[in-house]
């Protein structure tokens, strides 16, 4: 009889397990759902952070923080890494976090990493248009790579989705050219 309620109470955990989906599955549908409803693009995220910071944004997301939709925007400038949270309603800044302050090794290790990139002549917001006009999908992330073995090179690899299908796109910093996509 115990083997019994303990076979019985060990499949009921294996069927719920697998039917429920996870906080984290919850998370990216809401994310999704919100995604098709936002009225301000990566793009013009990108443009409020960088002439805000005065610099180069070397990441970005889609993020919900306290059921707000926000873009979460890392700017590189002459001193140091500054993070955004833009409004998805309205393009205004939410919050703006100086990691110079609050993580000065991060900023170091990112500001070594990230030495060169002064010198791409392609912005962010470009990376994202052409992206973009490729897929025919909306930017949700956004991060600068530094191509190990190519001096001073740097490639922007997004992601894009259009309804359920998802596009990892790769621009190079240089030429705005599209190096990859899946």
């Amino acid at each position: 009889m115990q083997h019994y309620l303990l076979t019985t109470a060990l499949a009921l955990l294996v069927a719920l397990t697998l039917t429920t989906p996870s906080i984290a599955d919850e998370d990216e549908i809401l994310k999704s759902k919100l995604l098709n409803t936002i009225k301000v693009s990566l793009g013009q995220a990108l443009e409020v952070a960088e002439r805000d910071g005065k610099g180069k944004a070397v990441k970005a997301e889609f993020e919900i923080e306290h059921d707000r939709a926000l873009w979460e925007i890392k700017i590189l400038s002459g001193t140091g890494l500054l993070d955004y949270a833009i409004d998805t309603e309205t393009g205004q800044i939410a919050k703006i976090d100086d990691e110079r302050v609050q993580e000065r090794l991060y900023s170091m290790i990112m500001a070594m990493r990230f030495k060169d990139f002064e010198t791409a002549k392609v912005g962010a917001v470009e990376a994202v248009a052409a992206a973009e006009q490729q897929t025919a999908a909306k930017g949700i992330f956004l991060e600068v790579e530094r191509e190990y073995g190519r001096v001073g090179q740097f490639e922007y690899e997004l992601i894009l989705r259009s309804g359920d299908k998802t596009y990892w796109v790769g621009v190079d910093a240089t030429t705005g050219h599209i190096v990859s996509m899946q």
